[in-house]
């Protein structure tokens, strides 16, 4: 009998020690919301959470009546990984490329793939309030390249 009770507290203890996903989650709700740069045209990003286990993003670049998609994102929650998922259909036959979660905090989420041509990491920073710095970065031929995006949340 103490045998089951001993068990039963374990499995207990072990279950509340695992985040679950709609608590991973709770800290990407920062990035719902319209998000734009002012260049040429505007520069458009979207956030929006789809359930417990991911959010679904898109970017698209708006000039005059015109609306040109970039690409479509999403941020996986799975197990104890979270994944960054951008498709852009004139990049890498139109197929999705998986970035993982390296480093993250209350302001700042960085997104990894070594084997990717490029980039190789995205990093999303919040630089204040309703301001967000996504940085591509990595190397094309051996030379290190970097791009920056300033958007400002609408």
């Amino acid at each position: 009998m103490k045998k089951n009770y001993f068990l039963a507290a374990c499995t207990l203890f072990a279950i509340a020690c695992v985040p679950n996903k709609a608590d991973r989650s709770a800290k990407f709700a920062i990035l719902e919301g319209k998000w734009q740069v002012k260049a040429t045209g505007l520069f458009i990003e979207e956030w929006k959470k789809e359930n417990d286990t991911s959010f679904v993003g898109k970017s698209y670049m708006q000039k005059g009546d015109s609306t040109i998609p970039m690409e479509s994102m999403k941020l996986l929650f799975r197990k104890d990984s979270t994944f960054y998922v951008p498709t852009v259909p004139t990049q890498n036959e139109g197929k999705a490329i998986s970035f993982y979660l390296s480093n993250n905090n209350d302001s700042l989420f960085m997104f990894e793939n070594p084997k990717h041509d490029f980039p190789q990491r995205i990093i999303y920073a919040f630089t204040g309030k309703d301001k967000l710095l996504v940085t591509i970065d990595g190397r094309i031929n051996g030379a290190y390249r970097k791009e920056d995006f300033s958007f400002t949340r609408q």
